[in-house]
């Protein structure tokens, strides 16, 4: 667990903009690290998943993860893993509104979105892909952190795998339905 910020009486708290640089450089740290690397195989949709994470945005909602955490003297650590899995979830849902079935986006944080800069079908991979990793992300982090009582992300369930999807298609519909 880390220990609160102490300010000795005759110094200076850090201001504002310099405790929010110093939130975003530690969450743009934590997530380059916990994002596949671009040279890992898939290659492409991990160089895509990266560019639509990293290197840009205001991190608002991690930000907000943060203060709340600071107000409450939570353990750093366990404030990069919420704010690392909001910003997942928000990058996810960028990458998915901007592509052209929604809101046909081709700018996103001053620079060509997922789907300009790479194509459509590895944006909407992408989005898949960062809203996925994120159960396996948050089980492998919260598990090695969490007490036994919060260990509530048990309770998750996995998405339906695509080798299920023809029993759930047959369960749902009947066959003359389907063609």
């Amino acid at each position: 667990m880390s220990e609160p910020t102490v300010v000795a009486a005759n110094s200076r708290a850090p201001s504002f903009a310099d405790w929010m640089r110093g939130v975003q450089a530690q969450l743009e740290a934590a997530l380059a690290r916990n994002l596949p690397p671009g040279e890992a195989i898939p290659g492409r949709l991990h160089q895509a998943m990266r560019y639509a994470s990293l290197d840009g945005g205001k991190r608002v909602r991690p930000l907000l993860v943060f203060a709340a955490g600071d107000l409450t003297d939570a353990a750093r650590e366990r404030l990069e893993l919420a704010a690392s899995a909001v910003e997942l979830i928000h990058s996810y849902s960028l990458v998915h509104d901007d592509l052209p079935c929604m809101d046909d986006d081709v700018l996103r944080r001053g620079r060509p979105t997922c789907h300009v800069e790479y194509d459509e079908a590895t944006a909407l991979l992408v989005g898949d892909s960062l809203h996925l990793s994120l159960s396996s992300f948050w089980r492998a982090k919260i598990s090695a952190t969490a007490p036994g009582s919060w260990r509530w992300y048990a309770c998750w369930r996995e998405p339906v795998a695509p080798a299920a999807w023809p029993a759930v298609s047959r369960s749902t519909w009947s066959r003359s339905a389907r063609h």
